[in-house]
């Protein structure tokens, strides 16, 4: 049986009523790979819900400041260090801006997905050995060019029918995602 090792962005729930793509994306390759009779672990934040094993890192605190999250960093590094000890991983997939913090070098082949544009990334993190890339759409893609781990793209896409609007009155657009620069809320 394959055992895929999800690692969240450290700073976020996995959950379906979390805002971020990278954790809706995280969440629905869990429930496909339970659902297909894989061994999903999923480290992520305490409080996340999954439908495989969950290795629950830490309650977010109120208010992020610098120290919050190297904390988050090393309690997130921990748990994958348990993971790759406990279980017979056969690939890792890291979901978050973050990987490069926490994530040990193993000999474990590992794909992570780039959810953000490539200058959000260190440089030393994207040149990983046995490390492999694909980004969430064909625009990204090309800001990533050079890049020789780079696999084909898979475009981002969420299930927005929760999420749908039944009874509005008058046309509007809604963003939802985590409030930082990178995302581009202060240009919607």
């Amino acid at each position: 049986m394959l055992t895929v090792l999800s690692i969240a962005y450290a700073l976020a729930p996995v959950r379906p009523d979390t805002a971020g793509g990278a954790e809706q994306v995280l969440l629905a390759l869990d429930r496909t790979l339970t659902a297909g009779g894989y061994h999903s672990i999923v480290v992520a934040a305490a409080g996340s819900q999954v439908a495989g094993q969950l290795l629950p890192t830490h309650s977010l605190p109120e208010c992020f400041t610098g120290a919050t999250r190297q904390h988050a960093e090393r309690r997130q590094r921990r748990r994958i260090e348990e993971a790759l000890r406990r279980f017979p991983i056969d690939v890792i997939h890291c979901h978050g801006i973050d990987f490069a913090t926490h994530l040990p070098d193993t000999g474990v082949p590992t794909l992570v997905t780039l959810h953000l544009e490539a200058d959000c990334y260190p440089p030393a993190a994207l040149h990983r050995p046995r490390t492999w890339f694909n980004c969430v759409s064909s625009s990204q893609r090309r800001r990533f060019m050079g890049l020789p781990a780079m696999l084909p793209e898979i475009d981002n896409g969420v299930p927005i029918a929760a999420l749908s609007a039944r009874h509005a009155r008058r046309k509007f657009a809604l963003a939802l995602g985590r409030i930082c620069p990178e995302k581009g809320f202060h240009l919607a």
